[in-house]
C-alpha cells in the first residue's frame, strides 16, 4: 500500500512540473513560409507546403491567411501566449504567388477602435423614462376602458 502512495506522489510531482502547451493553427508557420518563392510558387505549391488556407478574403479570393498561436499554462494555471503568428499570402489572377506578409506578436498592429458613439435617430431617452412613459400610456388606456 505504501508503494502505491509513493507512486501517486511521484506521478503528481512529475505532472505538476510539466507545462501544458496548446497549438492552434499550423505549426512552424515561419519555416514553412521560407520554402515559398515569390513569382515562382503557385497556389498548389502553397497547399502542398502549408496546407489549405484557414481563411480566404471575402472580397478577393486570391488572399489567403494562415495562423499559428501557441499558448502555455504555468503552474498557477494562467495562460501565456508564446507565439502569435499570421501569414498573409496574396496571389495574382493566374494563381502565382505575388506577396508574402508575415506578422508575429511583436510587429502586429494594435487595433484602434473608434471612440465615437452612434446617435439614435429615435428617442434620446434612457430606459427608465421609456418605461415610465409606457406605464403612463397603459394607465390612460386602462382608465378609458374602465369608464366605458
Amino acid at each position: 500500500m505504501k508503494l502505491i502512495y509513493k507512486f501517486l506522489i511521484l506521478i503528481t510531482a512529475l505532472y505538476s512540473c510539466t507545462k501544458i502547451n496548446e497549438l492552434h493553427g499550423i505549426e512552424s508557420l515561419k519555416n514553412k513560409a521560407k520554402n515559398l518563392v515569390i513569382n515562382q510558387s503557385n497556389s498548389n505549391d502553397v497547399i502542398n507546403i502549408i496546407g489549405q488556407p484557414q481563411l480566404k478574403d471575402l472580397v478577393n479570393k486570391n488572399i489567403w491567411f494562415y495562423n499559428e498561436v501557441k499558448h502555455t499554462y504555468n503552474k498557477l494555471g494562467t495562460k501565456e501566449t508564446l507565439e502569435n503568428n499570421t501569414l498573409k499570402i496574396e496571389f495574382d489572377d493566374l494563381g502565382v504567388l505575388k506577396e508574402i506578409t508575415f506578422l508575429d506578436k511583436n510587429n502586429s498592429n494594435e487595433v484602434n477602435y473608434d471612440k465615437n458613439v452612434t446617435q439614435s435617430l429615435g428617442k434620446n431617452e434612457n430606459f427608465l423614462s421609456n418605461f415610465l412613459s409606457s406605464m403612463r400610456e397603459r394607465a390612460k388606456k386602462l382608465g378609458k376602458t374602465n369608464e366605458q
